[in-house]
Order: structure tokens, then sequence, then C-alpha cells
């Protein structure tokens, strides 16, 4: 969510006059700046109140004709210990069917056609949602929907054998991906955490699918979809119309799944560090530009967790690196003067991609530096990745940090005018910090990172534990500890032969 506006909400205020295709003329002794800079708590400042049964409501004005009205859930893959690999990657594919008063997903499209609704449902490693966008005047159709839809499916067997169908097509998917996304994410978190908390997987495995059965699904939503654990988020919509809503939809929920026969795991994610390594001969992308067998190769560090004060600093760290792919478009606000597209894109023409990757929850994070090669520089890219990763800790030059404070300013402030994306953030904020950190909040948080800040976030990377994982061909790509002895000795570096051996 994360150069210079003259002032936070001026773009706020310019995307809803927009959105309402509204013309103004201003008198000569105005500015614009004053004009769109009036009141602007009206637009940044959600309400939010928490119901008897301990489920929390949160809305915010925006005063168009399109409204959004969602649950966020605290459930996800890190919650699946108890159950098969892969439990909320199936329930996630089983929304917006059958209920207990609709009976098909086409009966529920049919009373969603006059509200002009977008169905969606989302699953991210710590909460799943459950959202629909559409007429403002229609949203109270949309809550009782969205009531029905989280609280009573009825999940046949048959919608089982299809939602099964939906994640093995997920799988294939993946697999054919050059980029390897997200399975890649997934190895990079279970090498860092062994399959513990946030490291358990959020695509479901091959061979798992069949394992999940419809008890498993009815335990998981007891101890999960509990009213203490969900935040009902609303955007375009007063707070008094939203606790009406609320009251009478989600205060006392009837649900399809009995009494919780689970209690939720609460786990403190641990950290362990590791090391995972996938033989996988990828066949090339058939085309007038086939891609070359890749091998991929990520190192991982632990950071910080949301509420850590460095935080910010591992967030313009990560900008400052930067990075992509070699069939990126160039272009201002791309990031092309990043590190990683200075240093290794435009310099190794060999390399498909390289860039870095910031994950950071509520009790942890990681920080990776990702590349993908042609199998035979596959030695060479995880040489070129750890002389990135030694550099982490180099004081940046002013013009440097600058401009990575002002991408990342300019990107939160761009993403603010996107209604979808408000609505997420308003939620998600909610229910991970319990409060809400408004734009010139975060902002000025971004302003003040200051380079020792970026010097000290790069220092603790280089001095914890690591991870890796490495995919594809396997013969010239160097173990875990190969790595770490180079990384921690400024003197050694990785044998370019096929015997990765370390010498001075």
């Amino acid at each position: 969510m994360f150069r210079k506006a003259p002032h936070m909400t001026s773009l706020l205020h310019k995307s809803y006059l927009h959105s309402m295709r509204t013309s103004i003329t201003l008198p000569p002794e105005y500015t614009l700046k004053n004009s769109i800079t009036i009141h602007p708590q009206k637009l940044s400042n959600p309400e939010v109140s928490t119901l008897n049964n301990g489920l929390k409501v949160v809305s915010m004005e925006c005063y168009g004709p399109i409204s959004s009205i969602g649950l966020f859930i605290k459930a996800g893959p890190r919650f699946d210990v108890f159950y098969p690999s892969g439990t909320s990657h199936l329930i996630s594919k089983l929304a917006f069917l059958s209920t207990n008063k609709y009976e098909s997903r086409e009966r529920i499209l049919e009373v969603l056609e006059p509200t002009g609704s977008v169905t969606d449902c989302q699953m991210g490693r710590e909460e799943m949602i459950y959202k629909l966008m559409g007429y403002r005047d229609q949203i109270e159709i949309m809550a009782e929907v969205l009531s029905e839809v989280v609280f009573r499916p009825r999940i046949t067997l048959e919608e089982i054998e299809k939602a099964r169908n939906l994640v093995l097509n997920d799988l294939k998917t993946f697999s054919m991906n050059p980029d390897m996304e997200p399975l890649l994410t997934d190895y990079t978190y279970a090498s860092a955490y062994s399959l513990n908390t946030v490291g358990l997987p959020s695509v479901c495995p091959e061979g798992g699918v069949s394992q999940i059965r419809r008890e498993h699904i009815l335990w998981y939503l007891s101890a999960h979809y509990r009213p203490n654990r969900i935040v009902l988020a609303g955007l375009g919509i007063s707070h008094s119309a939203l606790l009406d809503i609320a009251g009478k939809y989600f205060e006392q929920p009837e649900v399809s799944w009995g009494e919780a026969k689970d209690e939720p795991d609460e786990s403190i994610a641990q950290y362990t560090g590791g090391e995972i390594r996938i033989e996988r001969n990828l066949p090339p992308v058939i085309g007038p530009n086939p891609l070359p067998n890749l091998a991929y190769f990520t190192i991982t560090s632990e950071c910080v967790s949301y509420e850590h004060p460095l935080f910010f600093a591992y967030a313009v760290l990560d900008i400052m690196m930067g990075g992509g792919s070699s069939f990126s478009a160039g272009g201002p606000g791309k990031g092309m003067y990043s590190r990683l597209y200075a240093n290794v894109m435009n310099y190794y023409t060999f390399v498909y991609s390289a860039q870095s990757m910031l994950h950071i929850h509520g009790d942890t994070g990681i920080y990776s530096l990702y590349g993908s090669v042609p199998h035979e520089f596959s030695n060479k890219l995880c040489q070129i990745l750890i002389e990135e990763m030694k550099r982490l800790s180099q004081l940046p030059g002013h013009e440097e940090l600058s401009r990575a404070k002002k991408m990342l300013q300019s990107n939160m402030l761009m993403n603010l005018e996107s209604h979808v994306i408000m609505f997420e953030d308003l939620g998600r904020q909610i229910l991970v910090h319990d409060r809400y950190h408004n734009a010139k909040e975060l902002y000025e948080r971004l302003e003040n990172v200051t380079s020792l800040q970026i010097v000290e976030a790069g220092e603790k990377l280089l001095e914890g534990k690591l991870s890796m994982v490495a995919v594809g061909k396997l013969d010239l790509i160097p173990s875990l500890e190969e790595v770490e002895q180079v990384l921690h000795n400024s003197k050694k570096r990785l044998d370019s032969s096929n015997r990765f051996k370390i010498f001075s």
C-alpha cells in the first residue's frame, strides 16, 4: 500500500470527483490545492465499533455510487496445522456456492443481479476475505447474501469434488508459470519456518487434495469463522447504516456447522532457517520466443514484524533493491534505477528475473532476494545475489534513498485512489492492527526513514540465520552452508566450476 502530493488527501479528493464525473469552477482567488484539501478528515478517518459478540465493524464514506461490503476473517493457511495441508485453499474454492437459503450459485447470482455486484473470495496467508461490490442503494441485499455465504454454506459432496478439480487446475497453472509463483513463495516460507505457522503451504499439495474431507472443512469453519475473529468492513456507507446491517445479519448469525470442536492455533511464528532443493526439469515454453529451462534461487533472512520500529526502513529497502523480469517494460516509476535493475538486470543479459521480496506479519517477517536464469548460469546467479545481499548494509546515498521513499509514497497514494484497494486496506488494517493508520501517518513515517536505519536493517539481515530455495537442475547450485560461508566472509567467493568449492 505503500513523488509527493501537495497534501495526502489531494489525490483522494480528485479520485472521488472524477468517479462522479463532476466539473468544478474555482474563483480566481482560490488555488486548486486549497480547494481540494477542505475537511480531509471526512475522507481519511474510518469509524470502528465492536458488537456484543466481538465482531468488529469498520466503515468509511466515499460519496460515490458504488459501495463495497465484506468480511475479513482471521483464518487461512497459517492455521491449517490441525487439518490436512491445503484445507484453506479448498475452502476458498467453495465460496459463493449453495447455502441453506439459496440452492445454487446460479440462484445467488440471480439475487445479486439487480445490485450490479461483483463477488470475490481471497485467501491470504493469515486471512480469508469474502466481499461484494455493487450499487450503493442495494447494499443490504449484498449483506444478506454475504451472511448466507459465509455462515450457512451447504458444502455438498458434489461441490467439494468441483472444488478439488479447481485446486488441481491451480496446481497445473502454477507449475507451468515460468516465474513459479506462488509455489516459489511457498517454498521460501517452508524453508524459513520449517512448516510451522506462516510456513504452512498456501497451495494445496497435489497428493493432499483428496485427503480433505467434508468434516475437516466443517471443523475448520467452526473453529475460525467466529465473530471475535471477524471484521465487517464497508466502504461507501455510513457507519450508522452499517451498524444496522451488522445487527440484523451478523450479530447472532445461525451457522451450518454446529458447535466448535477445535480451538484455533495461536502459536507464535518460529523462524528456523533451512534449505529446500527441488530437482525440476521445466519443459521450455512453446512459442515464437520459447524460454529455456530455468533454475530458481532465493536467499532469505528474517526481518521484523509490523510493529517493529524498523518496519518502514525495510519497506524502503525493498523498493531500493527493486528488480523485476527481463520482459518488464521500462519507463518512469518502474524502478529502473533500483539496485537489482541497475546492477543485475542491465548488466547480466542471461538473467531472466531478479527481485527482492518482503513479507511482513504480526509476529515475524522475511526478506528475500530471488532470481532465475537458464540452468547453465545458475552458479553465477548465486554469486550475483550473494554479492547484492552483502551490499544491503551499505550506506545509501541521498538521491537513492529519496527516490525510494518517493516511489513508495507515490505507490501508496495512487493505490488509495482505487476503490477496491482502499476497501481491502480498510478491512485488513483493522483485522491486523485493530486500528487504522491513515495515508498521512504512513506518508510521514516513510519520510522519516533515515540512511542509518537502512544500514541497521541491512545489518540485521546479514547477521541472521539464512534460508535458501533452489529449484531446477541442482548440480551447479551450492548448498546453504556454502552460501552462508561466502556471505559471512568477504574474502571468499563461490567457485564457478561444477563442484562449487569456496576458496580465498
